[in-house]
């Protein structure tokens, strides 16, 4: 071995690079994992706000349909037929 290993010095910056540089890998892989995990969380987010826009559009059809049940049962004063006045139409 070369003299430049035996020297106690030596052998603790050495020691000391290679920790470094295992920490500088093991920093930049944390760091793409959780870039990776933030653009799922993005996308997660978007789809979120697209299902959440629809669900406010069937909302609304929805309760459209009850304000105008409402007004036909207490204006108009219409009720939903019982089971046995249901009448089927044949061809």
């Amino acid at each position: 071995m070369s003299s430049f290993f035996l020297r106690p010095l030596n052998l603790l910056l050495v020691g000391v690079l290679l920790l470094l540089t295992l920490t500088i890998v093991y920093n930049t892989h944390n760091y793409r994992q959780q870039t990776i995990q933030l653009r799922n969380a993005e996308r997660m987010l978007n789809q979120l706000k697209i299902e959440y826009a629809r669900l406010r559009l069937e909302e609304g059809v929805l309760a459209d349909y009850r304000k105008i049940k409402q007004q036909a049962e207490t204006r108009l004063r219409l009720r939903t037929p019982l089971p046995e006045q249901h009448v089927r139409a044949t061809p």
